[in-house]
């Protein structure tokens, strides 16, 4: 499927620099899309990173390293499956009753991820992707 995900890492003084931005597999080994990051203007705490062409099903480590020139790293760990809008790792009825029980509501904050095309409505199209996901589980 392979989207675009924005990444916030949020610190607890001012970052000045980042030397490196990477997002690879759980073994290390094998990039996961590409990664690029900025540092915006205010608030000066934040770095986001920008991932593309993440596949579906898949788990990456993105790690930022070599922060305001000290060499500290950071790292988190997340997966991607397209459906699982309830966090469970697996898409279930649980997501499918969900994305129904919401189509035809506005986006808003606590909703937007029910909109599974990205089409800027939760709607039949987003319940059918989640029904032809069913029982797909996020990958170790």
């Amino acid at each position: 499927m392979g989207s675009v995900h924005s990444i916030v890492f949020q610190f607890d003084g001012p970052i000045s620099s980042v030397g490196s931005v990477t997002s690879k597999d759980a073994t290390g080994l094998f990039d996961v899309g590409s990664a690029t990051f900025t540092i915006p203007a205010i608030p000066r705490n934040e770095v986001v990173v920008t991932l593309t062409g993440v596949p579906d099903n898949r788990r990456a480590k993105i790690t930022l390293s070599n922060i305001n020139v000290s060499g500290s790293d950071v790292a988190a760990s997340m997966g991607f499956l397209v459906g699982d809008v309830n966090g469970s790792h697996a898409v279930t009825a649980g997501d499918i009753s969900g994305v129904k029980a919401r189509s035809g509501q506005t986006l808003g904050s606590t909703n937007f991820m029910l909109d599974l095309d990205a089409s800027g409505a939760i709607d039949a199209a987003d319940l059918s992707m989640v029904k032809a996901r069913s029982g797909t589980a996020l990958a170790p």
